[in-house]
């Protein structure tokens, strides 16, 4: 396994992790390589997952302290009949930033821990050609098994490693959670077999070295396996770790006295401001301490009745896969967001805004001037903006201030919006990413009412249409009608 099996589902959350390791054991894995989203729960919290759970090693030669003292082994040797092979494990050292960089500190916010080549990418070759130097004589072959996927613009890829390294045979690569059997050139020329076998569990990557040495590869899709006795025990297995899970996810986390509305009414979330969108933009914002956090209508899937509120009602309302980001953009940036947002107002859309930090007007007695391209992508405003009176909230001085154009402010969003450009906002996708992904959303937003609000939703989110942040002039007054209606 290539990394981030911690992640993905309350499986991971609920049991940070172990759920997962126990599944692998079962499975019968033989060797793991950590991804970032391993640390999610902490250092200590994976080290024990890694030392006291897996019946299989984790490795990785570029994870270390600060003092350069390795915490696992960096490769394996494993022989097949009279043939030995390394698996050399390898992580992005993104992961000290994708993940939340807190879980790497002490109490005074010194890093503890290092994946080489944070701040040059010419340490973190070196380090793995050294690896590979070290065993390159004793093994017929070096598998890197990689948490790194392919990237021509990340110095830390698969293919950048490649083109700055000699000796790998064959790299199994995770990260990008794409899907690919292809062959790339190291820095001497040699041909490197490079595989990645999708996400999820999409396929499953099958490597035969016959007896001459010749390599045959292939991407298997996993629907096309036929389920044999040992399928079924796991499936078996599974089913029973699933049935804990489901039993976990009705513990109550919190109460509400309001009924947290985004889905309900026409859904009025693609229309203007609700207390749900609110609450889950607050605990965005909370979560990562930002200036300014937003919520696509798209991402929020159902309501919350008033009383008791549990985990499962949490992942009705935001999808578990979806992470949390943080990037650094500046005002213009979060202006032509808010117009894109609000462009098919008054009709419903997918794409309309909920914010904290931030309050602003939406004029639309006039057509939006947003341009889009043939795919519907964000691609400028041309004319006058229908967002106005935009303030954000300044910290320090505990007031609203006037949004400023051309200053740097931290936005937190999930990473489908501001990371992918999903629906067709594409403003942020080349901002500078603080964090990848600090955690789910859904996690966000459990936290954000547990711990930040002590389990009780209070009044301030106590009215459907949300605390005053959006106001929308010249609009059609369907909202009201159906509240009133209600």
């Amino acid at each position: 396994d290539t990394g981030d099996a911690f992640w993905g589902n309350m499986l991971g959350y609920l049991s940070k992790g172990s759920y997962i390791v126990d599944i692998m054991n079962e499975v019968g894995y033989d060797i793991a390589v950590p991804g970032e989203n391993e640390f999610t729960y902490g250092v200590d919290n994976f080290m024990k997952s890694a030392e006291d759970l897996s019946n299989f090693p984790y490795i990785a030669a570029n994870f270390t302290d600060i003092n350069g003292d390795d915490l696992l082994d960096s490769y394996r040797i494993i022989e097949y009949g009279d043939r030995k092979i390394a698996y050399l494990g390898i992580i992005t050292p993104h992961a000290l930033t994708a993940n939340d960089p807190d879980n790497f500190k002490d109490a005074d916010g010194n890093y503890l821990y290092t994946f080489y080549g944070e701040d040059d990418s010419t340490v973190f070759y070196e380090r793995i050609q050294a690896k590979i130097d070290e065993i390159r004589e004793d093994v017929d072959y070096i598998v890197a098994l990689a948490h790194l996927g392919m990237d021509d613009e990340d110095e830390y890829s698969s293919d950048s490693l490649l083109a700055n390294t000699d000796g790998i045979d064959i790299l199994i690569d995770g990260h990008t959670h794409d899907s690919y059997n292809t062959t790339l050139k190291d820095k001497d020329g040699h041909d490197v077999i490079v595989m990645q076998a999708g996400t999820k569990g999409e396929y499953i990557g099958k490597i035969m070295i016959d007896s001459d040495g010749n390599i045959d590869t292939e991407l298997i899709l996993t629907d096309t396996v036929i389920a044999d006795d040992r399928y079924r025990e796991v499936e078996e297995y599974l089913t029973g770790i699933n049935d804990k899970v489901d039993q976990e996810i009705m513990t109550v986390i919190g109460n509400s006295e309001y009924d947290l509305i985004a889905n309900s009414y026409d859904q009025i979330a693609g229309l203007q401001e609700t207390n749900l969108g609110d609450l889950i933009a607050d605990a965005y914002r909370y979560a990562l301490d930002s200036d300014v956090a937003i919520v696509s209508s798209s991402q929020i899937r159902d309501d919350i009745s008033d009383g008791d509120i549990t985990y499962r009602d949490i992942l009705n309302v935001l999808p578990s896969y979806d992470r949390l980001c943080l990037i650094e953009t500046t005002g213009q940036t979060i202006i032509d967001a808010l117009e894109f947002g609000a462009k098919d107002l008054p009709d419903n859309s997918d794409i309309f805004l909920q914010v904290s930090g931030i309050r602003y007007t939406i004029d639309t007695s006039f057509d939006s001037n947003v341009i889009t391209d043939q795919d519907g992508n964000f691609n400028g405003v041309n004319g006058e903006y229908r967002i106005t009176d935009v303030y954000v909230y300044d910290k320090e001085s505990d007031a609203y201030l006037p949004l400023d154009p051309e200053k740097t402010y931290q936005l937190a969003a999930d990473s489908f919006t501001i990371k992918d450009g999903g629906n067709g906002m594409t403003m942020f996708m080349d901002q500078k990413i603080v964090y990848d992904a600090a955690m789910n959303t859904s996690e966000a937003l459990i936290t954000y009412i547990k711990d930040t609000l002590n389990g009780e939703i209070p009044d301030t989110y106590g009215s459907i249409e949300g605390s005053d942040r959006i106001e929308i002039i010249d609009g059609r007054s369907l909202f009201h009608t159906l509240i009133s209606a209600y």
